[in-house]
């Protein structure tokens, strides 16, 4: 699905426009044809730190850590925490824990 993700990194906040998929307990960041900028990183589930969700609506936010990298997805209205919610077999444990 068709998303904008935030990657704050130890040289500051980015943004991407990208395509996620999950797949076989891995989520797929893939970079969108045409991107000066792109950002392609497959992510195991079981590694992934849920740091924030704020509920599946219009502006919630997902946020989570994975190898030193904070990543957040926010629902512009596309749906992507729906998405996400349907496609990851435990989505949002506990704050601090990995799914």
């Amino acid at each position: 699905m068709l998303s904008m993700i935030e990657v704050t990194d130890q040289l500051g906040l980015d943004f991407y426009f990208v395509e996620l998929f999950v797949v076989d307990s891995m989520l797929l960041i893939k970079p969108l044809k045409g991107m000066i900028k792109t950002l392609d990183v497959e992510i195991p589930l079981r590694k992934m730190i849920v740091l924030e969700h704020s509920g599946i609506k219009y502006g919630g936010r997902f946020t989570f850590k994975f190898e030193n990298k904070v990543f957040t997805i926010v629902d512009y209205g596309n749906g992507i925490l729906r998405f996400l919610e349907k496609h990851l077999p435990t989505f949002l444990p506990q704050k601090g824990n990995s799914i």
